[in-house]
């Protein structure tokens, strides 16, 4: 190989650089909406639709739905009621049901399951770009 097909080999594309910058877009993004207030996604949405639109199209989105989706289910996973009672932090959510535990623990798995569907759908996504992406390159 050649010094400039390793160093093409080895360098990171920029769907590559795309999907990243969206996947911290989506980390902080989804922790901001559950740990300070809902109102916090809308400079994530706002961010998204900016990284959606370069191409390779999508990549960016892709990334983000995979953080936002991975910092809710890590973060719905580590809550509970009990800490919910005791612990100086609450997800913005959470303080509606601090006395009832099945409405809480019902509530969870409800926003578990969505912050699953929204996970998946970053992966199918980023899956989809991925291969959309190898088919452009052979084609060229």
């Amino acid at each position: 190989m050649t010094p400039g097909a390793v160093s093409r080999l080895w360098s990171i594309s920029r769907a590559q650089k795309l999907w990243m910058f969206g996947l911290v877009i989506g980390l902080v993004g989804g922790y901001a909406t559950l740990q300070i207030s809902p109102v916090a996604a809308v400079p994530e949405l706002l961010l998204l639709i900016l990284v959606a639109a370069p191409s390779p199209r999508f990549s960016g989105a892709a990334g983000a739905l995979v953080g936002h989706g991975a910092a809710w289910s890590w973060l719905l996973m580590t809550s509970s009621i009990f800490c919910q009672m005791s612990c100086s932090h609450t997800l913005a959510y959470g303080p509606a049901h601090l006395t009832d535990g099945p409405a809480w623990q019902r509530e969870t798995w409800v926003w578990f399951a969505l912050a699953v569907g929204i996970l998946l759908a970053g992966l199918i996504l980023t899956i989809w770009t991925a291969r959309r992406r190898r088919q452009w390159l052979r084609a060229s």
